[in-house]
């Protein structure tokens, strides 16, 4: 299934519409978990190397949709959070 992840930038003015459709595409790979109040279970010690690494794609994933889809003027006020 075929995404498309061309949302319109975060501003101050479309909060409800972006929301919405960046948690569409944040669920359709696999990155919601990261939003939401749950946190997500690190993968244990004897996971293999590729389930680290695919936890650690979906995570800067989440990180490279939110920030490339908000406006300039917003991307001081969530790179603190987004980073930890």
């Amino acid at each position: 299934m075929e995404v498309n992840n061309q949302i319109p930038v975060l501003t101050q003015n479309n909060w409800n519409t972006w929301k919405h459709d960046m948690q569409v595409i944040l669920m359709h790979y696999g990155c919601w978990q990261f939003i939401i109040q749950t946190k997500p279970e690190e993968p244990d010690e004897g996971a293999t190397y590729k389930e680290k690494c695919d936890f650690q794609l979906r995570k800067d994933r989440c990180y490279t949709l939110i920030y490339t889809s908000i406006s300039s003027d917003l991307k001081n006020l969530i790179i603190e959070q987004l980073m930890e």
